[in-house]
């Protein structure tokens, strides 16, 4: 069925964490053949030697603890760090007979137990929508921050750990090439968690979804955020990502979903075709030749 959307969190001795999700059969062919077994699975634990590779073995299976079952099926596993514990953000999908509601979940990897211990829905100063997905975290002085959109840039904060009321701490508009970075007038959503990029700044992908020829083909680009004030101030004139070129049974799917920061580059992990993970390796170089700056 394929193993995809890896979240992926750097270790103390230089090694990296994935959580990817799994499926017995891919969502496609359960659509067509079972439906009881669409997006059916378990989350799979893996850790690499290094951020570029290769596995360690084993590859484990990831147990599913808490998880309220009337919220629908956990996936999209995006892995962050706060005081020392890893956690995982992801989407619980509910299906309906009308469609499907997503609902945002939060979660703490027991890598020894292995297993993903459920720790409840965040909680945020504002009316959720029927379809709530991509909101993603970072550690800021010891704060955690929780990016709820992108245009307009929402961030809030929660101060203590095991808290998960979030409070709005910036709420601004965004100018047009941020708005709208593809120009098709698409919705800007979060791709990765943020991480430390230097001193004074962090580094995350957002994505635009380009439906023009009927299928949804995935666009990303990179942004650096001022660590101070949580601000776009780059963006790379072109996407990183485009989801022409991926393999697998959807076309169009080429999904980022973590960055592991490095000495002289980037090592991005991405789903591809909701069937493959991949990986991908931008050096410094490259990427600081396509910095516009905005404000």
């Amino acid at each position: 069925g394929g193993v995809f959307n890896p979240g992926a969190v750097a270790c103390g001795d230089g090694s990296v964490m994935l959580v990817a999700k799994g499926q017995h059969l891919h969502w496609l062919e359960a659509l067509a053949r079972d439906p009881a077994q669409f997006m059916r699975g378990a989350p799979l634990l893996m850790r690499l030697a290094e951020p570029a590779g290769p596995v360690r073995p084993p590859v484990r299976s990831l147990a599913l603890v808490g998880f309220p079952a009337e919220r629908g099926i956990a996936e999209d596993f995006r892995l962050f760090t706060w005081r020392d514990e890893v956690y995982a953000n992801h989407a619980l999908i509910e299906r309906t007979p009308h469609g499907t509601r997503a609902f945002q979940g939060l979660a703490r990897l027991d890598a020894r137990d292995g297993a993903l211990v459920y720790l409840g829905a965040p909680v945020i100063d504002q009316p959720l929508q029927p379809r709530e997905k991509n909101w993603v975290y970072a550690e800021r002085d010891g704060k955690l921050l929780l990016f709820y959109s992108f245009s307009p840039l929402r961030v809030l904060e929660a101060r203590a750990q095991g808290n998960w009321n979030f409070t709005t701490i910036v709420h601004r508009p965004l100018g047009a090439t941020l708005a709208d970075p593809a120009g098709n007038g698409a919705f800007v959503s979060f791709s990765t968690n943020p991480v430390p990029y230097g001193r004074e700044h962090l580094f995350l992908v957002v994505h635009q979804v380009d439906r023009s020829a009927g299928w949804r083909r995935y666009l990303h680009w990179g942004v650096l955020l001022d660590r101070a004030t949580l601000s776009p101030c780059r963006i790379t004139a072109q996407p990183l990502f485009d989801g022409l070129v991926a393999r697998g049974p959807v076309p169009g799917v080429l999904y980022v979903t973590s960055v592991i920061v490095r000495a002289d580059e980037l090592v991005f992990y991405c789903g591809e075709g909701d069937c493959y993970v991949t990986r991908c390796r931008l050096p410094f170089r490259k990427l600081d030749s396509q910095w516009i700056t905005v404000e």
